[in-house]
């Protein structure tokens, strides 16, 4: 396990949820030191069970007495360079011996972690933000069509449309 973040790292770590629910902490880095980057291995080879999660958590701190932080009022996105920051857990695996491995479709795991009505609320929350990005994008497209049939200039449809949204 590599993890990896930048100068206002705080703490990172890996944790596995089996498919019986227990879970267990695989490694814990309590003090991010960016200086110190390095692989952690586990002493034995771990065999996980078809259906574990991974996940990694990690902290930052932003704050002013955090001494290797470049501007403490800077707001921070993500970015590749030291400035920046970034949160990458890296994991080596390796398939487990002839015989043991299951394959598993990869939303099997997806189903089994969410319950039916959930999936159903994700999936029209979905068809929802695309009809109406749909909706919004026709509206627009109409305008511009309209704009240069009437050959106004775009910026009198950007008034209009505007002056439309804010009487309702």
């Amino acid at each position: 396990m590599i993890p990896h973040m930048h100068l206002r790292g705080k703490d990172f770590c890996y944790e596995a949820t089996y498919p019986d629910g227990h879970r267990e902490m695989l490694l814990s880095v309590p003090h991010y030191d960016f200086g110190w980057q390095t692989t952690y291995r586990l002493r034995e080879p771990k065999i996980m069970p078809r259906g574990t999660v991974i996940n990694c958590v990690a902290h930052y701190d932003n704050s002013e007495s955090n001494l290797n932080n470049p501007n403490p009022k800077a707001m921070v996105a993500w970015g590749e360079q030291t400035f920046d920051e970034m949160m990458t857990g890296f994991m080596e695996i390796a398939p487990a011996a002839a015989g043991s491995v299951h394959r598993t479709p990869w939303w099997k795991p997806i189903l089994v972690r969410y319950s039916f009505e959930q999936l159903a609320a994700l999936a029209l929350s979905v068809v929802n933000v695309f009809l109406i990005g749909a909706l919004v994008l026709g509206f627009v497209r109409s305008r511009k069509r309209a704009a240069v049939a009437e050959s106004k200039p775009i910026s009198a449809v950007l008034e209009l449309v505007h002056a439309e949204t804010h009487e309702n």
